[in-house]
């Protein structure tokens, strides 16, 4: 990285003492009062620096050295798990990995292909509920780790830049250097950015194919396989799911408004929209402002981003059947404060009908900017396609009764074998169909209460740990009470002997039992209602979240209570002591 010292001029008025965390409104403020009368004089400079080095170079071409870090991921984090990938004349391009679920429910199960996570976008408080009403999506990462059992995709940690979409899309390096470089490239089609897409894959494919992750990471050598990951626009789901915070925050975080922000933070910490606090109605240098949970910076305001599908209506719980025009998410630095949300969608025409004159009517705005993805395709390989039929058998059995004349989907289906008209059996067929469907619900529906079970008993087991060990403590400090009064015949100490920490102990053990009753409840409810066969990956699901949010301390517990769950439906009887020292255990 280049020394602080040696950056340019502009790197170092703004960044001084500034980092994300504790960039002010009156700092942003000096940055932009700063650096706008300097801009063309900028520009004017990056151009005879650029002049200049390319004669330097001449003869042998121009000689790029790699960007310094600023340009390309200005406010590095410990959030998330940074992709760096290469870029044309010496750049990088920053991504972070977006976990999704986990590959299959047990260690010794076979990878479930087909299953993907549901989430909730949209917004119940929608202006126009058509079009950004509350929806049922489902997501699922292209790439695999078998490893470590977890779905996931990439997704860039800030919008694309002028000098990165400079360095993919003309022939002329750019500066990285020059102020003008860091700012989201805008005023551009959406053919434009999914031209950005194709051009810089086929750079990495023919300049940096090693640098480029593989569909699936295992033990066996995927490294040897060829890449097959590429760079595209991210769809709605990928985009939003992303933006809300992803697993790093809990089912009600998620369907807020706007991503879980930090007290004492408010939303001009976080978005650039159009207010005297914020943008003031201008585009502004990448990741000035803090990060959502998952590390991305500006999804909310700054650029509005192209996705990659058309938009289209919301029905209730589904999308219209008709689609139109390109979707842009998250607001811009014009948006007013009151309409940045993190569900926000706008759809525009592809194409400008008043600007044809142009000779490229393509609809162009200086407010609409890009992220990228990184993704792959679905049948990778025949071994991929082979295990897809399973899980699609896997699945189908899970959705069928047992086997017999008494299961409707068995009659239908023999009825529809044997019907000659070809009406009745397509009749007969949808009929199947709606019912797979419901009982495809009625699995989901399992699944998420028995995460919800497990998330309680992990909840309920730490909670019994932490009052099973104050009621220790105050049976110890009870017991040197009653000594020192024994000892000493003080009137304080006796006091606490037989009045304050008899009443203390008979406090905290009321505590310990509404625990134990608490931790009991879920067990006995997940152990008499979901045998072990049908949990799916509920159990890995629940682990994954725990990890990935706020309060991965819970997964011990989590580990026990579905052992104790495990335990009770093979004994069929439950020991109270017995848990309880499973669960001092796990302090101890």
């Amino acid at each position: 990285m280049m020394p602080f010292a040696l950056r340019p001029w502009w790197a170092r008025a703004m960044f001084r003492g500034l980092t994300p965390g504790s960039r002010t409104a009156e700092d942003r403020s000096r940055v932009r009062c700063r650096t706008r009368p300097r801009r063309r004089a900028l520009a004017a400079l990056a151009a005879g620096l650029s002049a200049g080095l390319w004669a330097i170079g001449a003869g042998s071409g121009p000689a790029w050295a790699e960007w310094d870090a600023i340009a390309h991921d200005p406010a590095p984090t410990t959030v998330g798990r940074p992709l760096h990938l290469p870029m044309p004349c010496g750049g990088r391009l920053t991504l972070l990995r977006v976990d999704t679920s986990s590959l299959r429910g047990d260690a010794e199960d076979a990878p479930n292909w087909l299953a993907d996570k549901k989430i909730k976008l949209g917004f119940a408080g929608a202006d126009v509920q058509a079009v950004d009403s509350l929806q049922t999506r489902y997501i699922q990462g292209a790439f695999a780790d078998i490893e470590q059992n977890a779905r996931y995709y990439y997704i860039g940690k800030y919008e694309v830049t002028r000098a990165q979409y400079a360095a993919v899309m003309t022939d002329t390096c750019p500066d990285p250097d020059d102020l003008e470089s860091s700012y989201p490239v805008t005023d551009i089609t959406w053919y434009d950015a999914v031209d950005f897409t194709r051009r810089y894959t086929a750079w990495l494919y023919g300049n940096a194919a090693a640098a480029l992750p593989r569909a699936i990471q295992s033990a066996e050598g995927a490294a040897d396989t060829p890449p097959q990951s590429f760079v595209r626009l991210p769809t709605e789901e990928e985009w939003e799911f992303a933006a809300r915070g992803g697993l790093r925050v809990s089912a009600d975080e998620f369907r807020d408004k706007v991503y879980p922000i930090a007290g004492g933070e408010a939303l001009s910490d976080h978005a650039w929209y159009n207010g005297p606090e914020s943008s003031r109605g201008e585009l502004q240098v990448i990741g000035l402002l803090n990060a959502n949970p998952l590390g991305l910076h500006d999804v909310l305001g700054n650029a509005e981003e192209f996705v990659l599908e058309p938009f289209r209506l919301t029905e209730p719980h589904r999308l219209h059947g008709q689609a139109g025009g390109f979707v842009t998410k998250g607001g811009s630095f014009r948006t007013p404060q009151g309409d940045i949300r993190t569900s926000r969608r706008d759809e525009y025409g592809y194409f400008d009908p008043l600007a044809v004159e142009t000779g490229d009517p393509a609809r162009r705005r200086d407010t609409f900017g890009f992220r990228v993805v990184l993704s792959a395709p679905v049948q990778v390989d025949y071994q991929r396609i082979d295990e897809l039929n399973e899980s699609y058998e896997a699945a189908t059995a899970a959705l069928s009764l047992t086997p017999g004349e008494t299961d409707p989907l068995v009659v239908l289906q023999a009825l529809a074998d044997r019907a000659e008209v070809p009406a009745t059996e397509q009749t007969i067929n949808t009929a199947v169909g709606q019912l797979l469907e419901e009982r495809g619900a009625q699995v989901e529906l399992e699944g998420q209460a028995l995460r919800a079970f497990f998330l309680s008993g992990a909840v309920a087991g730490q909670m019994l740990e932490r009052v099973d060990e104050r009621y220790a403590h105050t049976e110890a400090a009870l017991k040197t009470a009653c000594d020192f009064c024994r000892e000493s015949g003080s009137e304080a100490g006796c006091r606490r002997c037989n009045i304050t920490y008899p009443a203390a102990l008979d406090g905290v053990g009321r505590d310990v039992d509404a625990a134990q009753n608490l931790y009991m409840t879920n067990l006995m409810v997940v152990g008499d209602e979901f045998p072990v066969d049908r949990w799916g990956t509920a159990g890995t699901d629940t682990l994954t979240q725990i990890e990935a949010g706020p309060t991965p301390g819970l997964r011990p517990f989590a580990d026990l209570f579905m052992t104790h769950v495990q335990a009770y439906q093979r004994q069929g009887d439950l020991d109270l002591q017995a848990i309880t020292e499973d669960v001092r255990a796990l302090r101890e």
